[in-house]
């Protein structure tokens, strides 16, 4: 998982995540948007199959006033 949009290219090493789920399993991975208003945008991949991708982003609705573009 990778995030992208609000970060340098540079900045990504340290950004991306790898996360390891086993075959008809799930996993929950948490990822904070409070560094960018609650706006998120990341794209999750499949080491090994570069036909896999997809990617995630839009607001955390929350009700509070928020910051946009």
């Amino acid at each position: 998982m990778r995030p992208r949009g609000y970060v340098d290219e540079a900045d990504l090493r340290d950004w991306t995540r790898t996360v390891m789920v086993k075959p008809g399993r799930g996993r929950t991975v948490v990822h904070s948007a409070a560094d960018a208003h609650g706006w998120y945008d990341l794209d999750v991949t499949v080491d090994g199959d570069d036909t896999f991708r997809r990617r995630l982003m839009g607001h955390i609705e929350n009700g509070r006033a928020s910051v946009s573009g």
